[in-house]
């Protein structure tokens, strides 16, 4: 039986950057073609990405619930997101040695992805169908306030 060999996709925030490094010297010395998805160093780039989700929930997926119509796409989306940050803790907490670690990062790779197709597929399609016009300016306006607002402040400080 001849095994297809895939290329190996490796990603990481800056907290797990030397672990990146070390398993992608690993699996390049064993032979696997390897992707690096970033980080490319050990700089923090975490908070720009709660700040993203903060601002989304506040000024996206709230106002959204607020409609008759946006309230069971939003719940669905939202409980994705929550799925998500679940594994995401999870895989956190797993020991990198630990043979279920690849398991729960592949599911949340797969939950990552099949979330962004239905966002980007049907999710924001429906929302641009359910906000006026002036309404996407002004959340969009928020959104940025609010996204530049917590990308200066530490997320450990809203805990």
């Amino acid at each position: 039986m001849i095994m297809e060999v895939k290329t190996v996709g490796l990603a990481s925030d800056h907290a797990g950057f030397p672990m990146k490094q070390f398993v992608l010297q690993y699996l390049e010395k064993k032979g696997y073609p390897v992707k690096d998805y970033g980080t490319y160093s050990d700089e923090s780039v975490d908070y720009p990405d709660f700040a993203h989700a903060v601002a989304e929930d506040r000024y996206f997926y709230i106002p959204l619930m607020m409609t008759d119509s946006g309230l069971n796409i939003t719940r669905h989306a939202l409980a994705e997101h929550h799925k998500m940050d679940e594994l995401l803790e999870q895989l956190t907490e797993t020991e990198f040695s630990n043979p279920g670690w690849l398991a729960i990062a592949k599911k949340l790779s797969e939950t990552v992805h099949h979330h962004l197709q239905e966002e980007e597929h049907g999710f924001f399609q429906q929302a641009g169908k359910i906000l006026l016009d002036a309404q996407k300016t002004a959340l969009a306006k928020q959104y940025q306030q609010e996204y530049k607002k917590y990308k200066k402040i530490e997320k450990d400080s809203l805990v």
